[in-house]
């Protein structure tokens, strides 16, 4: 396919009304915009240019550090959105009692499952029942296949999801993708060596807030890098960028908060300075 690129000089994201969102409440927690955790690794699909780089991976988090880092991270945040993603989150064996238990930490924040669709068909009805009793949880479908059956899934799914009052939205994300990573000549992930400044001015990603590891990242891409070298993907070329330090539960609001207030980091060099968009397509998964 011929790729079709665009550029923009500043993000849509209007960072200066984010930083007003960001302060300590008189509760001693930190209000903030959007906090996310991924519960899956690994996918059933393979989009190139995924920004969670999961066709790179395997396997899900166990659920006990899951629930424990929900449960330790809402006694010092308080997110306006909170988001439940993956790879597909729908592919950990206890999906369903990781959106309740969120709800449970979070019931002031909009909890916002993020998924491809695929696996809708698996949710059982009293999970259901219980999201639509509940209210304040909402599923997000990005469609990453343009076909007439995953359409006809969706639309069974959307009528099931009606019956119970749970919101389900659909964004279509099957015609132009964002490119992220770089790629050497040898398709090895190697990170940009761009100006900070520039590369934070596009960024899609201001305010995505990570809790992974158990710690809280700057965003979704410096806590994938980690994982990514964890996991034994990456070389020494990412040594830079992983000498980034996460906010920790032992951290004091005051850090926690001056850590989520930054601007453009040193390790914003990893992004590219432009955004560059490509026709959509799905990698064999490894």
């Amino acid at each position: 396919m011929e790729s079709h690129l665009k550029s923009r000089e500043k993000s849509e994201v209007d960072w200066h009304w984010l930083q007003t969102e960001i302060f300590i409440r008189d509760n001693g927690k930190i209000r903030l915009p959007h906090i996310s955790i991924d519960i899956v690794k690994g996918c059933n699909m393979s989009c190139e240019h995924c920004s969670h780089l999961s066709p790179l991976m395997h396997g899900h988090y166990p659920k006990e550090d899951l629930l424990s880092s929900l449960a330790a991270w809402s006694k010092k945040l308080q997110p306006k959105r909170f988001a439940i993603l993956g790879g597909e989150p729908l592919l950990h064996p206890y999906f369903e009692e990781i959106v309740l238990s969120a709800h449970l930490h979070w019931n002031e924040s909009e909890i916002v499952v993020v998924s491809n669709g695929t696996l809708l068909e698996k949710l059982n009805d009293s999970f259901l029942w219980d999201c639509g009793k509940l209210g304040r949880i909402r599923f997000d479908i990005s469609q990453h296949i343009e076909s007439p059956e995953w359409v006809k899934k969706f639309e069974l799914a959307q009528k099931c999801f009606s019956v119970y009052g749970v919101p389900i939205t659909l964004r279509q994300a099957y015609s132009k993708w964002m490119v992220i990573y770089q790629q050497s000549d040898d398709s090895r992930y190697i990170p940009h060596h761009s100006s900070p400044q520039k590369s934070w001015d596009v960024c899609a990603g201001r305010s995505f807030y990570k809790i992974h590891d158990g710690n809280l990242w700057y965003c979704t891409r410096l806590s994938s890098i980690h994982l990514a070298a964890q996991e034994g993907l990456f070389g020494e070329e990412w040594n830079r960028i992983l000498q980034h330090q996460p906010m920790r539960l032992e951290n004091t609001q005051e850090e926690i908060l001056t850590y989520l207030k930054q601007a453009a980091l040193p390790e914003c060099s990893m992004c590219p300075e432009m955004v560059e968009v490509i026709d959509a397509r799905q990698m064999p998964l490894l």
